[in-house]
């Protein structure tokens, strides 16, 4: 399981929700309720430098949502505040600032409906946001959920999305190049991508109940995007679970990341993909018990590669305190190196309480020897003992890779049975790396880890 660290010590009368990493890692902006008002505000990914950005007075709700540029500098959010005297009915409407809450600028202006889920690319110049419930330049007229684009400073602005009342969840990739974003209606959902002048729109894939969500979906240049569905393209997914998807933008291409066999009581599969803009990392929020480590079927986070390798549980809670957070509560920064979620989950073991931020980042690498079960700095008659121990006798590892002598990622007979053959059948293969030598594990993943291996330095 991955490290938390708290970020935000929220007391009685403050709550933190909707983080969201600029892609640098080292700053996460997210709306704080806090002397009667909720804002924005900014703290280091390490929990320094705890600013307010935004001093609006008490309004229900809010600043919420926000997202910040690459650099740090540049902020956009949604809000139902009037702090520029421009929106007196208190609609919830698009703003932008910069970091230090200067340049506050309203984009949207209107008496019905309401924004929510803006993104930025890295550079700051555009945005995009969603929008229902008003029908901002003619394209609506049905009033649904749609996509908009526009330059930071709310010049040319342009529809993206045309679905009808079913409306559309995405969002304008980092560099600003392609605009990814679903349908959001019941049913047969395509996935699409834009040009953020509202050109060239292509459909991608249509499967059943396709979602991308309104964050975190495409990476950094809009060549690949995450998406659930329930559908079975493949015959992988007999069961009809909801499945994480991925499609290359650039050919259409698309296939199937996850594989739920065990989907719960209540069949709540991989509901919510986040793809790290680096590219290669999703992280995920189910109920589904995919490792073995989630027998209680609680709400946990788990990471996998775009090619479906790679599968690890990240977080572990029980049902005392689950993890739980939605979609809008997680955010995951460039490299896919930390994660940022608002849970009442305690990562340091201390009892649940109020939703909190966290950071949420992989614990350090520890350099092993495999096949040396019993970390003595050998090979030989006594490592598959101490497996077989480990395995039938009550003995313990402390670390799992170690004893996974066939690097199978799994601790099971088959390991005592490789050793044992490695040592005394002539020709037969020696452990794979890291073997003779200390190392990191070269083929990472599964559910293995390695606490401490004290004979590499």
């Amino acid at each position: 399981t991955w490290n938390g660290a708290l970020l935000v010590p929220d007391g009685p009368g403050q709550n933190s929700q909707y983080p969201s990493f600029c892609n640098s890692g080292q700053k996460i902006v997210f709306s704080r309720f806090d002397l009667g008002s909720r804002n924005v505000w900014s703290v280091q990914s390490d929990g320094t430098a705890l600013a307010r950005i935004t001093t609006h007075a008490a309004t229900l709700n809010g600043d919420e949502r926000p997202a910040m540029s690459d650099s740090g500098l540049l902020l956009v959010f949604e809000s139902n505040a009037n702090p520029l005297g421009t929106n007196p009915d208190g609609n919830r409407e698009v703003f932008t600032c910069h970091s230090d809450g200067s340049n506050l600028t309203q984009i949207t202006n209107t008496t019905a409906g309401s924004a929510y889920a803006c993104s930025i690319t890295s550079d700051g110049s555009k945005i995009a946001f969603h929008f229902f419930g008003a029908n901002l330049l003619g394209g609506n007229p049905d009033l649904g959920t749609e996509l908009y684009v526009c330059n930071f400073d709310g010049s040319g602005m342009v529809q993206i999305s045309f679905t009808g009342t079913g409306g559309a969840n995405g969002i304008i990739c980092g560099d600003g190049s392609t605009v990814i974003w679903s349908d959001a209606g019941f049913g047969m959902n395509t996935v699409w991508k834009t040009n953020p002048n509202g050109t060239g729109t292509t459909p991608l894939v249509t499967l059943q109940n396709a979602y991308t969500l309104p964050k975190h979906c495409t990476n950094q240049q809009g060549t690949v995007a995450v998406f659930r569905s329930d559908a079975d393209p493949f015959g992988t997914n007999i069961d009809m679970n909801n499945e994480i998807f991925v499609v290359d933008t650039t050919t259409g291409t698309y296939w199937q990341v996850t594989q739920t066999v065990d989907s719960g009581p209540l069949g709540n599969a991989n509901m919510r993909p986040f793809l790290a803009r680096g590219g290669g990392l999703i992280v995920f929020m189910t109920q589904s018990d995919l490792t073995g480590n989630n027998p209680d079927y609680q709400s946990e986070l788990f990471t996998i590669l775009l090619a479906g390798v790679n599968l690890r549980q990240i977080t572990q809670s029980s049902q005392a305190i689950p993890v739980n957070a939605d979609w809008q509560n997680v955010s995951v920064d460039f490299a896919g190196a930390a994660v940022a979620v608002v849970t009442a989950h305690d990562f340091t073991g201390g009892p649940a309480g109020q939703a909190r931020l966290w950071r949420l980042t992989p614990p350090p690498v520890v350099p092993f020897r495999r096949g040396d079960a019993n970390d003595d700095h050998l090979f030989d008659i006594a490592d598959p003992v101490t497996i077989l121990s480990a395995l039938f006798g009550g003995g313990t590892l402390t670390c799992d890779q170690a004893g996974d002598a066939n690097d199978d990622g799994a601790l099971d007979i088959a390991d005592a049975v490789f050793a044992l053959s490695a040592l005394f059948v002539a020709g037969s293969p020696l452990p794979p790396p890291p073997h003779p030598n200390c190392g990191p594990d070269p083929t990472p993943g599964g559910t293995l880890g390695c606490n401490a291996f004290l004979s590499c330095p």
